[in-house]
Protein backbone atom coordinates (compact mmCIF):
# COMPACT_ATOMS: atom_id res chain seq x y z
CA UNK A 1 0.00 0.00 0.00
CA UNK A 2 1.29 3.43 -0.91
CA UNK A 3 -0.44 6.79 -0.40
CA UNK A 4 -0.06 8.78 -3.60
CA UNK A 5 -1.95 11.93 -2.63
CA UNK A 6 -2.66 13.27 0.85
CA UNK A 7 -4.72 16.24 -0.33
CA UNK A 8 -7.91 16.58 1.76
CA UNK A 9 -11.05 15.11 0.22
CA UNK A 10 -13.57 17.02 2.32
CA UNK A 11 -14.81 13.77 3.90
CA UNK A 12 -13.76 13.60 7.59
CA UNK A 13 -13.14 9.84 7.71
CA UNK A 14 -11.13 9.80 4.49
CA UNK A 15 -9.16 12.87 5.50
CA UNK A 16 -8.35 11.27 8.86
CA UNK A 17 -7.09 8.18 7.04
CA UNK A 18 -4.89 10.33 4.81
CA UNK A 19 -3.20 11.80 7.89
CA UNK A 20 -2.26 8.42 9.42
CA UNK A 21 -1.78 6.13 6.39
CA UNK A 22 1.57 7.58 5.22
CA UNK A 23 3.12 6.01 8.32
CA UNK A 24 2.37 2.61 6.74
CA UNK A 25 3.57 3.33 3.18
CA UNK A 26 4.92 0.16 1.63
CA UNK A 27 3.05 -2.09 4.07
CA UNK A 28 0.50 -4.73 3.18
CA UNK A 29 -3.08 -3.54 2.78
CA UNK A 30 -4.32 -6.43 4.93
CA UNK A 31 -2.21 -5.19 7.87
CA UNK A 32 -4.30 -2.00 8.00
CA UNK A 33 -7.46 -3.86 9.01
CA UNK A 34 -6.27 -4.42 12.57
CA UNK A 35 -4.02 -1.36 12.87
CA UNK A 36 -5.20 0.59 15.91
CA UNK A 37 -4.25 4.03 14.58
CA UNK A 38 -6.53 3.56 11.58
CA UNK A 39 -9.78 3.83 13.51
CA UNK A 40 -11.93 6.48 11.83
CA UNK A 41 -14.84 5.90 14.23
CA UNK A 42 -14.66 9.39 15.78
CA UNK A 43 -14.39 11.13 12.41
CA UNK A 44 -17.31 9.12 11.03
CA UNK A 45 -19.42 9.74 14.16
CA UNK A 46 -18.72 13.48 14.01
CA UNK A 47 -19.62 13.57 10.33
CA UNK A 48 -22.87 11.66 10.86
CA UNK A 49 -23.73 13.77 13.92
CA UNK A 50 -23.16 17.04 12.05
CA UNK A 51 -25.44 15.74 9.27
CA UNK A 52 -28.15 14.94 11.85
CA UNK A 53 -28.04 11.18 11.20
CA UNK A 54 -26.91 10.14 14.70
CA UNK A 55 -26.22 11.73 18.05
CA UNK A 56 -23.13 10.95 20.10
CA UNK A 57 -23.49 10.38 23.83
CA UNK A 58 -21.88 8.50 26.69
CA UNK A 59 -23.68 5.60 28.33
CA UNK A 60 -23.30 2.09 29.63
CA UNK A 61 -21.50 1.22 32.86
CA UNK A 62 -20.20 4.46 34.42
CA UNK A 63 -20.72 6.24 31.10
CA UNK A 64 -17.64 4.57 29.64
CA UNK A 65 -19.25 3.54 26.35
CA UNK A 66 -19.96 5.84 23.43
CA UNK A 67 -23.47 5.47 22.03
CA UNK A 68 -24.64 6.50 18.58
CA UNK A 69 -28.45 6.55 18.59
CA UNK A 70 -29.99 7.08 15.16
CA UNK A 71 -31.82 10.36 14.63
CA UNK A 72 -32.50 10.00 10.92
CA UNK A 73 -32.65 6.46 9.48
CA UNK A 74 -33.10 7.76 5.92
CA UNK A 75 -29.46 7.55 4.74
CA UNK A 76 -29.04 4.00 6.04
CA UNK A 77 -32.31 2.91 4.47
CA UNK A 78 -31.34 4.51 1.16
CA UNK A 79 -27.96 2.75 1.19
CA UNK A 80 -29.56 -0.60 1.96
CA UNK A 81 -32.12 -0.14 -0.82
CA UNK A 82 -29.33 0.73 -3.23
CA UNK A 83 -27.29 -2.33 -2.21
CA UNK A 84 -30.36 -4.56 -2.62
CA UNK A 85 -30.80 -3.16 -6.15
CA UNK A 86 -27.11 -3.76 -6.90
CA UNK A 87 -27.34 -7.35 -5.67
CA UNK A 88 -30.43 -7.98 -7.82
CA UNK A 89 -28.77 -6.45 -10.89
CA UNK A 90 -31.22 -3.51 -10.92
CA UNK A 91 -28.50 -0.88 -10.34
CA UNK A 92 -24.97 -0.55 -11.68
CA UNK A 93 -22.47 -1.10 -8.84
CA UNK A 94 -19.92 1.60 -8.12
CA UNK A 95 -16.44 0.84 -6.81
CA UNK A 96 -17.67 1.99 -3.38
CA UNK A 97 -20.55 -0.54 -3.58
CA UNK A 98 -18.14 -3.33 -4.51
CA UNK A 99 -15.80 -2.43 -1.67
CA UNK A 100 -18.58 -2.19 0.91
CA UNK A 101 -20.02 -5.55 -0.14
CA UNK A 102 -16.56 -7.16 -0.09
CA UNK A 103 -15.85 -5.79 3.38
CA UNK A 104 -19.22 -7.01 4.69
CA UNK A 105 -18.51 -10.45 3.27
CA UNK A 106 -14.93 -10.47 4.57
CA UNK A 107 -16.22 -9.72 8.07
CA UNK A 108 -18.85 -12.44 7.74
CA UNK A 109 -21.63 -9.86 8.20
CA UNK A 110 -23.21 -9.71 4.74
CA UNK A 111 -26.15 -12.03 5.50
CA UNK A 112 -26.86 -10.18 8.77
CA UNK A 113 -26.68 -6.68 7.30
CA UNK A 114 -28.43 -7.70 4.05
CA UNK A 115 -31.00 -10.27 5.22
CA UNK A 116 -32.73 -12.81 2.98
CA UNK A 117 -36.16 -11.22 3.35
CA UNK A 118 -34.81 -8.09 1.61
CA UNK A 119 -32.34 -9.58 -0.86
CA UNK A 120 -34.39 -12.62 -1.84
CA UNK A 121 -31.14 -14.61 -1.72
CA UNK A 122 -30.02 -17.51 0.40
CA UNK A 123 -26.77 -17.06 2.30
CA UNK A 124 -24.96 -19.09 -0.36
CA UNK A 125 -26.46 -17.06 -3.23
CA UNK A 126 -25.64 -13.79 -1.47
CA UNK A 127 -22.04 -14.89 -0.97
CA UNK A 128 -21.74 -15.97 -4.60
CA UNK A 129 -23.23 -12.69 -5.88
CA UNK A 130 -20.95 -10.54 -3.69
CA UNK A 131 -17.93 -12.57 -4.79
CA UNK A 132 -18.95 -11.99 -8.41
CA UNK A 133 -19.41 -8.24 -7.89
CA UNK A 134 -16.35 -7.64 -5.71
CA UNK A 135 -13.87 -9.84 -7.52
CA UNK A 136 -10.41 -8.38 -7.06
CA UNK A 137 -11.45 -5.51 -4.77
CA UNK A 138 -8.29 -4.71 -2.75
CA UNK A 139 -10.08 -3.55 0.43
CA UNK A 140 -12.38 -6.56 0.52
CA UNK A 141 -9.48 -8.92 -0.14
CA UNK A 142 -7.50 -7.29 2.69
CA UNK A 143 -10.36 -7.69 5.15
CA UNK A 144 -10.84 -11.32 4.14
CA UNK A 145 -7.14 -12.07 4.64
CA UNK A 146 -7.09 -10.32 8.02
CA UNK A 147 -10.18 -12.20 9.22
CA UNK A 148 -8.67 -15.49 8.00
CA UNK A 149 -5.43 -14.71 9.88
CA UNK A 150 -7.33 -14.00 13.11
CA UNK A 151 -9.34 -17.20 12.71
CA UNK A 152 -6.16 -19.21 12.07
CA UNK A 153 -4.56 -17.71 15.18
CA UNK A 154 -7.61 -18.57 17.29
CA UNK A 155 -7.70 -22.14 15.98
CA UNK A 156 -3.98 -22.50 16.66
CA UNK A 157 -4.40 -21.12 20.19
CA UNK A 158 -7.09 -23.71 20.88
CA UNK A 159 -5.54 -26.72 19.12
CA UNK A 160 -1.85 -26.41 20.03
CA UNK A 161 -2.31 -26.69 23.84
CA UNK A 162 -4.58 -29.69 23.28
CA UNK A 163 -2.02 -31.42 21.05
CA UNK A 164 0.86 -30.72 23.46
CA UNK A 165 -1.09 -32.07 26.46
CA UNK A 166 -2.31 -35.21 24.71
Amino acid sequence: MRVLDTAPTGHPALDYGLTVLPARDGGRLSSLVSWGRLDPRSAIAESLASAGVVSVSKGGFLGMRTLYPTLNPGPEQALRQHLYAVLRGQAVPTQADRTLLAVLQGLGSAATVLPRQHTGMSGWDLKRRITELAKGDPAGDAVSRAVEAVNAALITAVIVPTVVIS
